[in-house]
């Protein structure tokens, strides 16, 4: 009993209940992660280059989960994963709109060009009809003069005719010209989206690697600078994604600034970016500790109509595959190169 008559409620929970609680709430926290994983693997790939980049915000917010130690830390990566999943959708029906209009322009356009075909050739089919019945007529006369004179018409109407069908066929190829130029525009404006990092507009890592294939298969000499920024996943937990893409382009157009205007560069991993150089392995290293120096800093950015500072620290590194001998060898420091920045 405790002073005036109340009784103390025991708030202890068995040993067995509390194992039990424990193990229900791994057993959810296994689950949401797997439900995160699940949807970055199954997402359906309208752009190729966008589901990448959804795919990659996805595994961030999984490893962020598996690391969350308080409510706070789970209620804010289900605050991104609802964000990711609206931008993602909002998107898509963006994408499968365009894809829609597209389709409908392009019907109407063949249909239009197919009724016009189909217009001349009935009139000129006619008209020749027409001439060949003349030329019949002229032949069952007895009249020479009309004879002469109904072959000088019909002669006169089918070479009209053929000019006719010859001007309709030019437009018609003319128009078909300018469908497939317009045609292998977008083939070229879908190839390039396929290597392009939606989030940041650089190329990705598979457009990078392939160029750095290229590069060994000829044996030529280059040098690959690798780009780290170091707090990218903090600033992931804590801001909107369409914040950290405005980041992500000005540093980006900072990263560009301060390279060559040839130099080709690419996003390596999530908070990696990669530059291929035509230099040596030194002027690369002095190049790399100025970027170091001129990317960390702050960056202001705007959402909403607000301004935002936002600072990032920035790590470097250069690969050099003369040194590293062939190309199996520079692929191995690269990696060991990509993980140390990382562990910076």
């Amino acid at each position: 009993m405790v002073p005036g008559g109340a009784q103390l409620i025991s708030i202890n929970k068995s040993p067995g209940e509390m194992e039990r609680l424990e193990e229900l709430q791994q057993a959810a926290a296994a689950c949401y992660a797997l439900a995160v994983r699940s949807t970055a693997q199954y997402a359906i790939e309208i752009e190729p280059g966008q589901a990448e980049g959804f795919r990659r915000h996805l595994e961030a917010l999984q490893e962020r989960l598996e690391a969350a130690a308080t409510v706070e830390e789970v209620q804010a990566v289900q605050s991104s994963f609802r964000g990711e999943l609206r931008d993602y959708r909002d998107k898509a029906k963006n994408q499968i709109a365009r894809l829609r209009k597209e389709v409908e322009v392009a019907g109407a356009w063949v249909e239009n060009l197919a009724s016009s075909v189909a217009a001349n050739g009935a009139d000129h089919e006619h008209q020749v009809k027409e001439q060949l019945s003349s030329l019949r007529t002229a032949a069952a006369s007895d009249n020479l003069e009309r004879i002469r004179s109904g072959i000088q018409a019909a002669a006169t109407g089918i070479l009209t005719s053929f000019e006719q069908m010859r001007e309709s066929n030019q437009l018609v190829v003319a128009q078909l010209k300018d469908e497939i130029r317009a045609l292998h525009q977008e083939i070229e404006s879908e190839r390039r989206a396929l290597f392009t990092d939606r989030p940041t507009g650089v190329w990705n890592r598979q457009k990078m690697d392939l160029r750095i294939d290229d590069l060994l298969r000829q044996n030529q000499p280059f040098c690959l600078l690798l780009v780290c920024v170091r707090d990218l996943k903090r600033l992931e937990s804590q801001r909107s994604p369409a914040l950290i893409e405005q980041l992500l382009k000005g540093f980006l157009a900072r990263f560009q600034g301060l390279l060559e205007a040839d130099a080709m560069v690419g996003r390596w991993s999530e908070d990696q970016f990669a530059a291929i150089l035509d230099i040596d392995a030194a002027s690369a290293i002095t190049i790399s500790r100025k970027l170091v120096r001129e990317l960390s800093a702050n960056y202001t950015v705007q959402e909403n109509g607000q301004s935002h500072g936002l600072k990032l620290q920035a790590t470097a590194g250069v690969a050099d595959p003369l040194a590293a001998g062939d190309a199996k060898t520079f692929r191995n420091k690269l990696a060991q190169l990509a993980a140390a920045l990382a562990g910076a």
